[in-house]
């Protein structure tokens, strides 16, 4: 199961509402990306015209935590952000730097004393 978070029209707690809709289905696997910004698309236009924005870094680390803590405990997590092709990449600069994302998550999970499952049993 994949989802993206950050697409466009899409707050916060719908990313938290789809993680608890996919934790109902006690998916094997799930795969969770980030909506990036390709050159040559209407996105890209809507980017440079501002009438688009991308998730910042920290905002994008902090909803995956909250994911993280919605999703059942065994279910493996087969990705924590997807990477395209860099050289059609527009937006967000900073996915780029998969290690900064991985490591800034791992350290906001452990800012809370927090893991995947925590809040399961509560949904």
């Amino acid at each position: 199961m994949h989802i993206i978070n950050g697409l466009v029209g899409k707050a916060r707690e719908d990313m938290l509402a789809t993680a608890r809709d996919v934790a109902s289905l006690r998916p094997y696997e799930i795969k969770i990306h980030l909506m990036h910004v390709i050159r040559g698309t209407l996105d890209e236009k809507r980017y440079l015209s501002g009438e688009l924005e991308t998730l910042s870094k920290e905002e994008y680390i902090g909803i995956v935590c909250d994911q993280l803590e919605l999703l059942p405990p065994e279910t493996a997590i087969g990705r924590l952000t997807g990477d395209g092709d860099k050289r059609a990449l527009v937006a967000p600069a900073w996915s780029i730097d998969k290690r900064s994302v991985l490591g800034g998550i791992d350290h906001e999970l452990k800012l809370r004393d927090s893991y995947q499952g925590k809040l399961f049993e509560s949904i």
